[in-house]
């Protein structure tokens, strides 16, 4: 069996894009809570999420130069860990529509 993938995602919590695509990945992890672990991070603001997330620089911790310049909410991240550490990122999701290409690509055959 693969082990067990962790996902986190980040946006502000009226985002509509990050609704969506926060309420797939939860439904994912509850239909299959051995292979995806999803680690929501909702801030209560755009202000706050862009205080965090641009201004304070953790999308510089992304391996891939397209978070770079990801300004919008979500923001969705591959890690080894549960814990909010740039060093545990594996690799870089994207916003709302590569989230959910990704959980397409996980539920398929």
């Amino acid at each position: 069996m693969a082990s067990q993938q962790v996902l986190h995602i980040a946006g502000w919590n009226t985002c509509g894009f990050y609704k969506r695509a926060s309420g797939v990945l939860a439904s994912l992890s509850l239909l299959f809570p051995t292979k995806l672990k999803v680690i929501d991070h909702s801030f209560s603001s755009r202000a706050e999420y862009r205080a965090w997330w641009v201004d304070g620089g953790f999308r510089g911790n992304m391996p891939d130069t397209r978070a770079q310049s990801h300004t919008s909410s979500p923001a969705c991240w591959i890690a080894s860990g549960t814990e909010l550490k740039g060093d545990e990122i594996l690799s870089w999701v994207g916003g709302c529509d590569d989230t959910l290409a990704w959980c397409r690509d996980f539920v398929s055959p």
